[in-house]
């Protein structure tokens, strides 16, 4: 979707334009550690999450940071306790989290943030390719990603339709809603 060395464009955005009292910032479903970095390299502590052991285990190791906590667990799994964050960023992993738990997750989230911080994230669109074949991937138009967000006062709602290619090198066309939300 993404090349894998930028990190997310709406995260970029967010860190740049606002300043942050703790910089504590939550990671969700943190892959090749893109993002992460990002944030570690702008001066923020970072709790990491992804259900993937080996992008875990493998790509997260060579950020060797006391600034960086790395669990590895689905995200809806995490209990975030008492924990507070600035900045939680849930790029390409919102859709793949059961929707049996979406809600729950999106509460925890809205719990875990400052007030006055941050949720920047993707949902997919109805019209992605991957609706019509799959069958553990969540889709939504954008009343729904609305409905979803309604906690949240919604800064940037971007839609985008275009054809790419997956993490695979496979050819794909992409319907996503893009989102930089801030809690009240």
């Amino acid at each position: 979707m993404r090349n894998s060395l930028i990190p997310s464009h709406f995260l970029v955005e967010t860190v740049s334009k606002h300043k942050f009292s703790r910089r504590n910032a939550l990671d969700i479903g943190c892959g090749d550690g893109r993002d992460t970095f990002f944030l570690l390299n702008n001066d923020f502590t970072v709790t990491a999450i992804d259900k993937d052991k080996a992008s875990i285990t493998e790509k997260m190791a060579r950020f060797k940071d006391s600034n960086l906590k790395v669990i590895c667990d689905y995200a809806e799994n995490v209990e975030l306790g008492s924990q507070v964050f600035d900045v939680v960023n849930a790029q390409a992993v919102l859709p793949f989290v059961d929707s049996r738990f979406i809600s729950v997750l999106l509460e925890n989230i809205h719990d875990s943030l400052e007030s006055g911080g941050y949720f920047v994230g993707q949902f997919f669109g109805v019209e992605d390719e991957w609706a019509l074949t799959s069958q553990n991937i969540t889709f939504h138009s954008e009343m729904d990603v609305r409905k979803l967000l309604s906690k949240f006062n919604i800064i940037k709602l971007v839609e985008l339709k275009k054809y790419g290619f997956t993490q695979k090198n496979e050819p794909k066309f992409w319907h996503f809603f893009s989102f930089i939300a801030q809690k009240s």
